[in-house]
């Protein structure tokens, strides 16, 4: 750049420079939303080259995003580069006082290296987002390019400068909408119904499929957050409800992250519920959950006890004073950036102390994103806080809920019974499989006690010290967790979990021996098609040779104990037992 600008007319090279440096901001931020998906599946196919001890692991993707990210920025920079050269030629052109302009020079793009990120951290990418903010920085250097041009050129010439300055800008503000974002490979497998970014970054709704059905899924950033197909739908109900029946009396309630509003649905679905505050971070996963998930949240934003806030979860808590009953939490996956705030020990005391006596808070822990270590930890840290805590599946082994609970006791049977029995309340659970309470507690998983001896000696997730986010062991497993061999890994903590089971009996007050009797007698089947339920998981992904036990297990299939059941209709039609009962035969020895 230094020699050019010795040999080339200062101003003008300049000005070529500073429209070449805006051309280029705006030429590889498109080709790059193009190219991603492309250079993704070239990534994955080397990645297969190499031992299978460097196969699928953070660290390599981490390098790989990092080389995704060089590309899009190395032409612009070292063209910003270049072109300092000429600004310093254009400035000093008198010899007696090169010091001096050259002084100011370099404080005025001393000026705009600070003003620079500013602008763009601060205002345009919170206001207009990264499409409209990479469309203003490449507009203004083609901008102020073309006018240094304009001065040093032949008035014939600018007609032509002036064209081709019109054309450029034309180009960048007139792309459809999203295409940045809709380009990028994690938005890949589905047809995109909706692309937005607003300051918590990327949202995006893709119609895909899964376990054989069409359903809406929402992602943030390269996580996907949430569908609304009847995985889902179960386990973001049971979150909801479970709490607020096994309160008694909930007047106010907290759900913290609204994703596709499901959960929070799940909580308004109980009339006696009088104020429910909802803290998501994003606007535009609420515009989200409301305009694409409304059928499956049940148009829940509309409701006139519901408030919604937009920030972060645990600085609502933090600056509030409200007094809550319940307080849902459905944050994203453990691994995810900065997500281990919501699983940590002094957020628990937060909650603690923002809930009323008797009031519970209900904790997702999602088995399928976290290695076994792990989940004894993020169970730990509840039960550090909530002593008399206890761990319900949700669903498959593959989604749970912990539950804690500030003092109070039991709650009596016919108070739960007349909750269960609410009309909106009975339609959103029987919707899943969830038809009684005896199904209810047949999700029952560990007590206190178990769940003291599940998680003895595991450390302590905390502010400090969080241990989860940062292990690639954990990260490595979140993209196969829908695969059949991540299930083995999902069947094996389920086995260890399971190994501690104790009785749900604590929570329910009955009025007299008789009736907590005729209550176990009626449990004992369904618990009975639940357990053949997980031995038919367990079936399909582990092998006899490592667990014999299993495959010695006397089985039934769920459907022929409880035919009517939702949730065993759906994994008939997902194929889970056909494919438990073929490797009962094969490895098993029968059936």
């Amino acid at each position: 750049g230094a020699r050019l600008a010795d040999r080339v007319e200062p101003v003008r090279a300049y000005g070529v420079a500073t429209a070449l440096v805006g051309v280029a901001i705006l030429a590889c931020a498109g080709a790059w939303a193009r190219l991603l998906p492309q250079a993704g599946a070239a990534a994955a196919w080397g990645l297969g080259l190499l031992p299978a001890a460097f196969g699928g692991n953070e660290a390599f993707r981490m390098t790989v995003a990092l080389v995704e990210a060089g590309l899009l920025v190395l032409v612009p920079t070292v063209l910003m580069g270049v072109s300092f050269p000429f600004a310093g030629r254009a400035f000093a052109r008198d010899p007696t006082e090169v010091g001096r302009r050259l002084g100011a020079a370099s404080a005025l793009n001393t000026l705009g290296c600070t003003l620079g990120p500013l602008l763009c951290a601060f205002w345009w990418l919170p206001s207009f987002g990264v499409e409209a903010a990479v469309a203003i920085c490449g507009s203004l250097s083609v901008a102020v390019g073309a006018v240094l041009l304009a001065t040093t050129t032949r008035p014939a010439a600018r007609g032509a400068v002036l064209v081709a300055t019109l054309a450029v800008l034309a180009v960048a503000w007139t792309r459809p909408p999203g295409v940045l974002v809709a380009g990028t490979g994690h938005l890949a497998g589905g047809r995109l119904l909706h692309a937005e970014e607003d300051v918590g970054g990327s949202v995006a709704v893709l119609e895909v499929e899964t376990g054989g059905e069409r359903c809406r899924q929402l992602k943030v950033g390269t996580t996907s957050m949430i569908t609304d197909a009847f995985a889902c739908r179960r386990y973001t109900r049971l979150l909801g409800h479970l709490p607020a029946l096994l309160h008694g009396a909930p007047r106010d309630a907290l759900v913290v992250c609204l994703g596709s509003g499901m959960t929070l649905s799940a909580v308004a679905a109980h009339p006696d519920v009088e104020r429910i505050d909802c803290v998501e971070l994003s606007r535009a996963v609420v515009r989200a959950a409301g305009r694409f998930f409304r059928e499956a949240n049940g148009g829940v934003l509309d409701d006139p006890r519901v408030r919604v806030v937009v920030d972060d979860g645990r600085t609502h808590l933090l600056h509030g004073r409200k007094a809550y009953d319940l307080i849902a939490l459905e944050p994203p996956p453990p691994s995810d950036d900065g997500v281990a705030a919501l699983y940590s020990r002094e957020f628990y005391e937060l909650c603690r102390a923002r809930l009323r006596d008797g009031g519970m808070v209900a904790q997702w822990i999602p088995y399928h994103c976290v290695t076994l270590e792990q989940a004894r930890s993020l169970l730990a840290t509840v039960r550090a806080v909530f002593p008399d805590a206890t761990l319900w599946e949700l669903f498959d082994g593959r989604e749970y809920a912990v539950i804690g609970r500030r003092d109070g006791g039991p709650v009596p049977i016919e108070r739960l019974a007349a909750r269960f029995a609410e009309p909106r309340v009975r339609a959103h659970l029987d919707a899943v499989g969830i038809r009684s309470l005896e199904d209810l507690f047949a999700c029952h998983v560990l007590g206190p006690d178990g769940l003291a001896a599940f998680t003895a000696g595991a450390p302590l997730v905390t502010d400090d010290r969080p241990g989860i986010g940062y292990d690639l062991a954990a990260r490595d497993a979140m993209p196969l967790a829908f695969s059949w061999a991540s299930q083995a890994r999902i069947q094996e903590a389920g086995l260890a979990t399971a190994a501690h089971a104790t009785p749900a009996a604590r929570w329910i007050a009955f009025p007299d021996d008789a009736a907590a009797a005729a209550f176990e007698a009626r449990l004992a089947p369904v618990r009975d098609a639940a357990e053949m339920h997980r031995l038919a998981l367990r079936l399909c992904t582990l092998r006899a040779a490592q667990h014999p036990e299993v495959f010695a297990a006397r089985y039934v299939s769920p459907v022929t104990l409880d035919p009517t059941n939702p949730y065993y209709r759906y994994a008939e039609r997902r194929g889970v037992y056909a494919r438990a009962r073929m490797r009962r035969e094969r490895e098993g020895g029968g059936w």
